[in-house]
């Protein structure tokens, strides 16, 4: 990548940091420039003191310097102080709001590309590098910390160190005439150059070894997250009793905790680089100071002045050392900024689809889904339209296509050709998120959260405590609600909650139609959410969705076929196209077809 690409990227890195927390960034940049003053406070009233001092002034006005130097530093720390209080701060929050962002991220993201084997691996990679070693947004925020505290330092450093070059010794002798000569001037330069070069060098090379050996870390710390998880949720408890498997989960462990290789491996990329930096840094000051002591001796400017040069050319020198490494960091950083900003650019913008639709017949017009990492369509050439306030059953054997199609429906997935579209809007125009406010779906692999059952039916804080109570009962919720400490207040599961209260798999089952029935969308989807039940139990539960919503449209979905008897219209999916549509009776007269071959196989179950 060329210089100009990282530095867009870089900067692309910055305006989402500000816009993530834009007060983050102002208090370190208030710390870092109070950071970048202090040092030359210090140094330029000590070298004022030292002159009136040496030159007689009167008690009264080293006192008033004195004073003035404390009452600056008083000044000066209690802004930096603020600043840094007000950032620690904001960074205790940082990486909360940074979830946040992501989450926003994913919201406006389109659902396929959540679903991406590709892009799940570079969002594991992102959290990986950034949780390892800060790479990305992290390094950024350090990287522009130092590089302003730099820039500051250095400008004020030049600006004091210009006497140093200009005021000439008193002339006279040979000596003082060689220390006037600008042979001697440009040689202390030169070799002022050389040593931070060599200062630059070591801690470059110094930071882009160490780099590499933490860049090792990502994948075991993936690995031992997943193992640490497991093992604190007990998820391998009896398995891990009853083939003893422990050993190799520890033995696993012990490969990246057991003596580290990168740990050693660190140990001597500091010893030798940082021998080398500070053998640069201590030759450097040595003649540091023997140029300014020199210039003092043949009274080039006074021995107040001595404080003023070596203490701004130091800082001048570290400063300047610093401007160089962070830079190179963050053209490191470069490529983790990449990975950032290729899964962001994932994200829908909002302005791109602000249309709505009003409730109406759906329509699909010769629509075709492929996945990404697929060669072949799951769903081939669907054609029909789907009436409103009638009830619709989407059966057929696992993988022919039923989840596909729903997630077409209600606006996950966007189809690969073809167009769907609602009351003759064609819903790729319209905003996601309108659309969606359409369906109340019960996913097969729905979720709740630890929080209160009324706040998961309600899907908010703020929730109508008669609609929720009302959506419970109808769910068939009411049994297990009365018995539970807190009414709807109850929270659910036990990890963010000592006092939540566990439920089992049907009374979450009957909690995520609870919330269904609280959306009160005009089309209700169950995609196979019982899947888990018996077949006389997914059909009472199929009933009583089907009572509670009889003004809607409402979609059955499941591979077994007791919610089809009831519904207007049966769907029946075979590799990825409908082979048979038509009510329970006639389907099943079509002696030989698909859905005759299914409802003889589970007719058992239905007796």
């Amino acid at each position: 990548m060329k210089l100009s690409e990282k530095i867009k990227k870089i900067l692309w890195g910055y305006r989402l940091i500000f816009r993530i927390d834009g007060k983050y960034m102002f208090y370190i940049s208030l710390k870092s420039a109070v950071s970048a003053v202090m040092p030359f406070v210090l140094i330029y009233f000590s070298s004022a003191i030292v002159d009136r001092i040496s030159t007689g002034t009167s008690f009264g006005v080293v006192m008033r310097y004195v004073i003035v130097l404390l009452a600056a530093e008083m000044l000066l720390n209690g802004i930096k102080e603020i600043a840094g209080a007000r950032s620690e701060i904001h960074q205790s929050q940082w990486q909360l709001k940074q979830e946040q962002f992501y989450c926003d991220i994913n919201n406006r993201m389109p659902y396929a590309d959540l679903e991406d084997p590709e892009l799940q691996l570079l969002k594991n990679r992102i959290r990986s590098n950034q949780n390892a070693t800060g790479a990305g947004l992290d390094t950024q925020i350090t990287c522009y910390s130092f590089l302003l505290t730099a820039f500051i330092s250095i400008t004020i450093s030049i600006f004091m160190t210009v006497g140093l070059f200009v005021n000439m010794a008193e002339s006279g002798s040979q000596s003082a005439d060689l220390v006037n000569s600008g042979t001697f001037t440009a040689a202390f330069i030169v070799f002022m150059l050389v040593c931070i070069s060599i200062s630059v060098w070591s801690s470059s090379v110094k930071f882009r070894k160490e780099n590499e050996e933490w860049r090792t870390l990502p994948e075991s710390n993936r690995l031992l997250h997943y193992i640490r998880s497991n093992l604190s949720n007990n998820l391998w408890a009896m398995d891990g009793r009853i083939y003893k498997w422990d050993n190799v989960v520890m033995d696993e462990i012990y490969k990246y905790t057991r003596d580290p290789k990168y740990i050693g491996n660190i140990y001597r990329i500091h010893r030798r680089y940082g021998t080398i930096n500070m053998a640069a840094m201590g030759v450097m000051r040595f003649f540091l100071y023997m140029f300014v002591g020199i210039k003092v001796y043949y009274k080039a400017f006074s021995v107040g002045k001595f404080i003023q040069y070596v203490g701004a050319v130091e800082q001048l020198v570290s400063n300047a050392t610093n401007m160089f490494i962070y830079f190179g960091i963050l053209l490191n950083n470069v490529a983790y900024i990449e990975d950032i900003y290729t899964y962001c650019s994932h994200a829908e913008t909002a302005a791109a689809k602000d249309g709505d639709v009003s409730e109406g017949t759906i329509r699909f017009s010769n629509v075709y889904y492929r996945y990404r990492t697929s060669d072949r369509d799951v769903l081939k050439n669907v054609d029909l339209e789907l009436k409103e306030g009638r009830k619709y059953a989407i059966v057929g054997e696992n993988g022919s296509g039923k989840t596909t199609f729903v997630k077409l429906l209600c606006g996950l997935y966007k189809p690969t050709s073809g167009i769907v579209s609602m009351n003759g809007t064609d819903v790729s125009t319209v905003s996601p998120t309108r659309y969606y406010d359409k369906f109340s779906v019960v996913f097969q692999d729905f979720s709740l959260v630890s929080a209160s059952v009324g706040e998961n039916v309600a899907c908010d804080m703020d929730q109508d405590r008669e609609r929720v109570y009302s959506a419970l009962d109808k769910a068939g919720f009411s049994e297990r609600l009365s018995k539970m400490s807190k009414g709807t207040d109850t929270v659910i599961y036990r990890e963010y909650d000592e006092t939540g209260e566990e439920i089992s798999g049907g009374e979450a089952q009957k909690i995520a139609l609870a919330r269904a029935v609280y959306k009160d969308s005009p089309y209700v989807i169950l995609d196979e959410p019982t899947a888990s039940l018996d077949p006389v139990s997914e059909e009472e539960i199929y009933s009583r969705v089907n009572e509670m919503n009889s003004d809607k449209t409402v979609f059955f979905v499941s591979h077994r076929l007791s919610s089809c008897k009831f519904c207007d219209e049966i769907l029946v999916f075979d590799n990825g196209s409908i082979v048979q549509r038509g009510s329970h009776e006639k389907l099943l007269s079509e002696k030989g077809s698909k859905y005759f071959s299914l409802w003889n196989a589970q007719a058992q179950y239905y007796v």
